[in-house]
């Protein structure tokens, strides 16, 4: 993970950690089994970028969709879903009430 962030264009990558992750007992095998499921499933790529059709995901969905599933967490929660440029967005993933960042390499010196 270092060498991926220190070799990435600077402002570019932050890293966050869900929080609370022990009151959701063993989250990470069930985050695994999730995404092991979808991707079982062959799904394809979302072009249209529609958060109610799940037979295509876009990247931000895919995760949101994991979480929800997995630890009932809805991060879209307070997102205008029918803002493209909302659901495209990574706010969502660095909310201070659902996640920690791990690295922000907006403040760090790599």
């Amino acid at each position: 993970l270092h060498r991926f962030v220190s070799e990435s264009v600077l402002h570019t990558v932050k890293v966050t950690r869900l929080k609370n992750t022990t009151m959701y007992g063993n989250l990470g095998s069930l985050i695994e089994q999730q995404a092991l499921y979808y991707l079982a499933q062959g799904i394809g790529f979302d072009y249209s970028f529609s958060l109610e059709d799940t037979t295509r995901m876009f990247c931000s969905e895919f995760v949101w969709l994991v979480i929800r599933n997995t630890a009932g967490l809805d991060i879209f929660a307070d997102v205008n879903t029918s803002s493209l440029s909302q659901r495209l967005g990574f706010t969502h993933f660095v909310h201070p009430n659902y996640f920690d960042v791990i690295i922000d390499h907006h403040r760090q010196g790599f």
